[in-house]
């Protein structure tokens, strides 16, 4: 008997990606499955995608408003299935077989972190792209030395019922996905990359979006930094590996401060500083990461663009760190405690 699957998928305001999710999963041959979408309040097109898709889909909804992390735990008691694949709005699967893929990828796993590949619909996105991309060679390397992955993108994992049962469900913070991850990275729970199941991932094609979604992404990385401190110092001593996953493919705009710190008598004594050295070490700096990506690139089956990452170490990388800065500042400003939750 093939175990039974169970998609969960939550929708607030905007439908956006939801009918093409809707259509690849109703398709797919794998006849164990079953799909839940839960509507957090008031939804554009519900009536007509209820519509569309009744007696192929389970609809939930929330009368008003009452955020993802309840959306979630909601659509958990009502899953039939033995694996649970949860998947935003936002994005779109392309393989026929993925349904197949996710059995296939879970018979070694608790949890699968699956590949995220951004669709490239704007300049944005093309740089977007390699943040997804250094995610998932985080997520890839620390699968396979460690089996623990503390930290994942939520827009598209798979646990195993039994495992997020014994965990209570979601705990009702801004980010669930990297809490729930390492809620599991905490515990004899294996977790797992997926190489073989991918889905695509549509971003926000705005700064307006992108920044409001990166503040977001950024506070709720600090509380989960405060949340967990104890054990995050804990996982680095354990497994110092995390520390140079997170440098390299994080955030590879740093990488020149890192190679300050092995080469500084080298490329920048103080006592002979010149701007034609200090270039050659960014440009160092950038090469280095470039070749990083680019192997680890090939490993998951996804392309790298010279003039596309120049865009993403440069720009994309750099105004990241500022937003994250910016989320400091919000969370000294409110308080830890006091900052709105959203969906």
């Amino acid at each position: 008997m093939h175990p039974k699957l169970s998609f969960i998928i939550p929708v607030h305001k905007e439908p956006c990606n939801l009918e093409k999710v809707l259509n690849s999963l109703a398709k797919d041959v794998y006849k164990n499955k079953e799909i839940i979408v839960i509507f957090d309040g008031p939804t554009k097109n519900e009536k007509r995608i209820r519509r569309k898709y009744k007696g192929k889909v389970k609809f939930l909804k929330n009368k008003e408003n009452r955020g993802k992390v309840y959306s979630l735990n909601r659509a958990i008691k009502e899953a039939k299935g033995d694996i649970l694949v949860f998947l935003d709005k936002d994005v779109e699967i392309e393989q026929r077989d993925f349904c197949k893929k996710i059995i296939n990828e879970m018979r070694n796993a608790d949890f699968l972190d699956i590949k995220k590949i951004v669709t490239k619909n704007s300049l944005l996105a093309k740089f977007t792209y390699y943040e997804y991309l250094g995610m998932n060679i985080g997520s890839f390397i620390l699968s396979k030395t460690i089996e623990k992955i503390p930290s994942v993108n939520g827009s598209a994992f798979v646990i195993k019922k039994e495992i997020i049962e014994e965990l209570n469900g979601f705990n009702r913070v801004i980010c669930e996905d990297m809490d729930i991850a390492m809620r599991c990275a905490i515990r004899n729970i294996k977790m797992k990359h997926g190489e073989s199941v991918y889905v695509k991932n549509h971003v926000p094609s705005s700064l307006r979006e992108w920044f409001k979604q990166r503040l977001r992404w950024s506070i709720g990385t600090l509380l989960w930094i405060k949340k967990w401190r104890k054990e995050i110092i804990k996982f680095i001593f354990k497994n110092p590996v995390t520390v140079l996953v997170i440098l390299l493919f994080f955030t590879p705009s740093i990488m020149p401060l890192i190679l300050s710190l092995f080469f500084k008598d080298s490329f920048l004594p103080l006592n002979n500083f010149s701007f034609q050295k200090l270039l050659i070490f960014i440009l160092l700096s950038f090469f280095i990461s470039f070749t990083f990506f680019k192997i680890f690139s090939k490993k998951l089956k996804m392309s790298v663009s010279l003039a596309e990452f120049f865009g993403y170490f440069f720009i994309y990388s750099p105004m990241y760190i500022l937003v994250f800065i910016r989320g400091i500042f919000n969370l000294l400003i409110k308080n830890f405690e006091k900052v709105e939750w959203k969906v």
